[in-house]
């Protein structure tokens, strides 16, 4: 078991690594009630009023190689909704990057994509999805990272809330005065992430320990 404090876009930025969620985890449930407080909280740090220095506790399970790939697996055992949520949010700030070239941002469509934070190296290849969902939520979530890249693709709306809190951060977005801000708060978002190693931890003793923590 490793705990190490980490920036979250460097965690959705680690190279050759997939983020899985267990199937029999609760699918996507933020709403954009959820959604927007983050985006509220984020732009706060952006103008100094500090709402959020830590997103949290992020827990892994360390799964080994895919195979027949070079992929990590990495379980999601802990963090869903955040991850999922704020990778909602990079999808929208790459599309504004991607139809504004004119600003001077921060960011850029390009450097999302090859930093690897949504997608892998390999965009036509099935296995480029950084992360992968429950059996509820995945096919909406994949035809949106789709549409980001191809023009005719269509948003698969088996999922409310993965489409829709993805359509409200592009709203939001459109109508901030410096996009930048925002990119650059999230930049600064960090996050404790707890690694277990398959065959060698206990994921149940650490769910455990969690519950007992949430319940003081």
């Amino acid at each position: 078991m490793d705990a190490t404090k980490i920036k979250l876009l460097d965690l959705l930025a680690q190279q050759n690594t997939r983020f899985v969620v267990p199937s029999y985890k609760h699918p996507y449930t933020w709403s954009t009630i959820q959604c927007s407080k983050l985006l509220k909280d984020l732009l706060k740090n952006s103008s100094g009023d500090k709402q959020i220095s830590s997103f949290g506790t992020i827990v892994l399970l360390d799964s080994g190689l895919i195979p027949e790939t070079n992929l990590a697996l990495k379980q999601l055992l802990d963090g869903q909704q955040r991850l999922v949520s704020v990778s909602l949010l990079l999808i929208a700030l790459a599309d504004f990057a991607k139809n504004n070239p004119h600003l001077h941002l921060h960011f850029s469509f390009e450097e999302i994509l090859n930093r690897q934070m949504i997608l892998l190296t390999d965009y036509k290849n099935s296995n480029k999805y950084k992360l992968a969902l429950t059996a509820e939520d995945n096919a909406s979530y994949q035809s949106l990272l789709d549409s980001l890249l191809f023009e005719d693709s269509e948003a698969v709306r088996d999922s409310e809330n993965i489409v829709d809190n993805l359509n409200f951060f592009k709203e939001k977005i459109a109508l901030l005065d410096n996009v930048s801000e925002l990119w650059d708060a999230l930049s600064e978002l960090e996050v404790y992430v707890l690694s277990l190693v398959q065959g060698e931890d206990n994921p149940e003793f650490v769910y455990e320990a969690m519950m007992f923590e949430y319940y003081k």
